[in-house]
């Protein structure tokens, strides 16, 4: 406690060195110093009797440099005496500020006898009108004081209506922070402005999981709390609500599950696995979040093509070449079914080429689900269109490309009924652009698909 009598002796020495030695312009800091006494006195030493001692001693320089203040009132003229009159109002108002802050000490509130929600506005209220006063008097007395440093004699009239406006102005905007903090306290909210945001479930992936016969499990393998799992759970909660009840989905720890994680061969947290029976599909997802954003944002696309995998059979797509057909390869990128492949892969489909080496000249292999015809430049020999009318005849898919100024493909097309026009599709107005020039009218594009077997992946 030797410390807070040197505190206190040293605040105390330096108002009263103030009011000796600058008594016409040092009056308002040495009535702050009062004012901070006080302050220790009450939040810092209380209750004690140091506590006391402070408080009483901070009082007694308030007042002092009041009296103080009317003392040179009386003894100026003219606008010098208007000055102090005014500096005597502002420091009167701010002393103020302790009657008010005396309303929200305990003595006075057990006294009023408020229940829980009356003290809790009551101090609110004064707890934060009493700084506002406060810091905002206390600029104008501070301005005015350095004016009357300025002028201790004659003093303009500009000065004095100057220093009291731009004090008043300085101590009203210091004195915003206190029912700003008090507002950020009370509602605490918390937003991100950035660029990130998962994404919501698509409606392909909806009609996916509307499609199934069996339920579908998401096992969500995060720790407690994470970052990532507060992102990714709402997306997995949305997607069950428009599941029919076919989706269901919950949170585990990895390190609470070690049986259940190696039988779905998860090694660690991060982990999102799908399960229909016995049949499992998984993928990962980076624990961090700041890693884990661009993964976070692709995530309906990534679920969807972990669903099609895991509620589809495997099967195989060929791709007929030797015949100068568009491939997953080519370096046209209106050759390019890099797309194609893509797509067939993600609904498991494994994808392999099928030309002479392969047996195109003799069977189309009976594991084929899919056969394409990629718009080929030079015709199909006998035997393969042979093979291909025999995998049509039992009942195979296909997939044809035709191309203007390619092969027309009659032998395969004309099999079927179908024909090749002698023109391109196109229109002016709604195409894809990729050139900029007017071949990109032709790059076509549909939003409505109809009910054929061929086009409802598309349509979903």
């Amino acid at each position: 406690m030797i410390t807070a009598w040197i505190v206190l002796a040293v605040m105390a020495g330096i108002a009263g060195a103030i009011l000796a030695l600058r008594p016409r312009g040092g009056l308002g800091f040495a009535w702050l110093i009062g004012l901070a006494i006080v302050y220790v006195g009450q939040r810092l030493l209380a209750p004690s009797t140091e506590g006391t001692v402070f408080t009483g001693v901070g009082i007694l320089v308030a007042l002092a440099t009041l009296g103080w203040r009317a003392r040179l009132r009386g003894e100026t003229e003219g606008v010098v005496r208007d000055a102090h009159g005014d500096a005597l109002l502002w420091q009167s108002l701010g002393t103020g500020a302790l009657l008010v802050w005396g309303l929200t000490t305990p003595f006075v509130t057990d006294l009023l006898g408020l229940d829980s929600t009356a003290l809790s506005r009551w101090t609110a209220v004064f707890g934060t009108l009493w700084p506002i006063l406060l810091v905002a008097t206390a600029w104008p007395v501070l301005l005015l004081d350095a004016a009357l440093a300025a002028h201790p004699v004659r003093m303009p009239t500009g000065a004095r209506t100057q220093a009291v406006a731009s004090g008043l102005a300085l101590g009203l905007g210091t004195a915003l922070v206190f029912p700003v903090n008090y507002l950020a306290d009370a509602h605490n909210l918390d937003a991100d402005f950035s660029y990130f945001r998962v994404t919501a479930p698509g409606g392909s992936t909806q009609a996916i999981l509307r499609s199934q016969t069996e339920p579908v499990e998401a096992l969500l393998f995060f720790p407690p709390g994470n970052d990532v799992l507060r992102e990714v759970e709402p997306y997995f909660t949305d997607l069950a609500k428009v599941s029919d009840g076919l989706l269901t989905t919950r949170a585990i720890d990895q390190a609470s599950a070690p049986g259940l994680a190696k039988e779905l061969g998860v090694r660690d947290n991060g982990y999102i696995v799908l399960k229909q029976g016995e049949a499992t599909q998984k993928f990962k997802l980076d624990d961090e979040i700041k890693r884990a954003r661009r993964e976070l944002r692709r995530l309906d696309g990534t679920v969807q093509e972990n669903l099609l995998r895991l509620t589809s059979q495997e099967r195989t797509a060929y791709i007929l070449t030797g015949h100068g057909e568009s491939s997953p390869r080519a370096a046209n990128p209106f050759d390019k079914l890099g797309d194609l492949k893509k797509l067939l892969l993600a609904q498991n489909y494994d994808v392999e080429d099928f030309g002479l080496e392969q047996g195109s000249g003799e069977d189309v292999p009976d594991d084929a689900a899919l056969l394409i015809v990629a718009a080929p430049e030079k015709a199909l020999l006998e035997p393969e269109l042979k093979a291909i009318q025999r995998y049509i005849d039992r009942g195979g898919a296909m997939l044809v490309y035709a191309e203007p100024g390619r092969d027309k493909l009659e032998g395969v097309l004309g099999y079927l009924g179908l024909a090749v026009g002698d023109h391109a599709l196109a229109h002016a107005t709604k195409y894809v652009r990729l050139t900029g020039g007017l071949v990109d009218r032709g790059n076509l594009y549909s939003q409505r698909f109809g009910s054929h077997a061929a086009v409802s992946t598309l349509s979903k």
